[in-house]
Formats: structure tokens, C-alpha cells, sequence
């Protein structure tokens, strides 16, 4: 699977885990509950979820990530992380070790 169909799988099962969550199943019936839950699941699927999306968009955008490329766990926004002879970054190494000396010290 190349990295794009792996980006798009991702997204997919992302959007998707979000609608289980915010609109659930398809609701049944006639009575005054039924029709809150239809209205929760327009707002959610005509409004909240494209917002959502197109927020994303412009944020990975600004970021410099491009969709057709899939993700690089080497790269963070237009920059790309210097790999040391082990493979690590030292940035997130430097961000990791002054994470832990503050909790010590906490």
C-alpha cells in the first residue's frame, strides 16, 4: 500500500470513528426524542464535520503537508528533522529529556 492509500485509509477510519461517536446510528420513530436525534445528526453531518474537515485542511496546509505524499514521521511542518546515526531525531530527543527533567523535578 503506498503511502497516499495509507494517508487516505487513515483519514477515512479517522472521519469515520468521529461519526460513530458524534451522530451514532440511524434513529427510527416518530416522538419528540427521535426528532432531537435526527436534528443532532444533521448538525453534525451538515455542519460541525465539513468545518472540521476544511479547518484540518488549512491547518496541514499552513503546515506545510502535502496530502498526496502521505505522512513522514521525519518531517514537522515546512522543516525536516536532521536524523542522527541511530535514526532518532534530536529534536524530539532534546523535547523528551526536558520533558522528564521537569517532571522530576515537579
Amino acid at each position: 500500500m503506498n503511502a497516499a492509500a495509507k494517508a487516505d485509509k487513515s483519514q477515512e477510519r479517522f472521519y469515520g470513528a468521529l461519526k460513530d461517536l458524534f451522530v451514532g446510528a440511524p434513529v427510527e420513530g416518530q416522538s419528540g426524542f427521535i426528532n432531537l436525534m435526527r436534528i443532532k445528526s444533521r448538525y453534525y453531518t451538515d455542519g460541525v464535520f465539513p468545518k472540521l474537515k476544511s479547518d484540518i485542511e488549512a491547518a496541514l496546509k499552513r503546515l506545510g503537508h502535502d496530502p498526496n505524499r502521505g505522512h513522514d514521521p521525519n518531517r514537522l511542518g515546512s522543516g525536516s528533522c536532521p536524523q542522527t546515526d541511530s535514526g532518532s531525531c534530536p529534536r524530539s530527543q532534546s523535547i523528551s529529556l526536558a520533558h522528564a527533567d521537569k517532571l522530576q523535578h515537579a
